[in-house]
């Protein structure tokens, strides 16, 4: 059964029936995860400002923003990871 859009999670199989492979971005029960979207544009972000901080092309901030980017991308999962197994 494929996600119907606009209509939650009522909708989708649950982890167990769901026979297909989860894609890169979904849950294992077919959920589309924006954080999991988030943290990769967020690891984007950073290789592509690291790399035009290594090139001298990103000024006095770049490494900042670097730092800035792969905390954006790795932090959030390390927050969200203990509270997802709390509730």
């Amino acid at each position: 059964m494929k996600p119907q859009k606009g209509r939650g999670q009522d909708c989708m199989e649950t982890a167990e029936t769901n026979t297909e492979p989860a894609g890169f971005f979904q849950e294992p029960s077919g959920m589309y995860s924006t954080t999991r979207l988030m943290s990769f544009t967020s690891l984007l972000a950073a290789i592509a400002f690291g790399l035009l901080t290594v090139l001298g092309k990103a000024g006095p901030d770049g490494p900042l923003i670097t730092l800035a980017f792969l905390g954006a991308g790795v932090g959030q999962k390390l927050i969200q990871k203990p509270l997802e197994k709390a509730a």
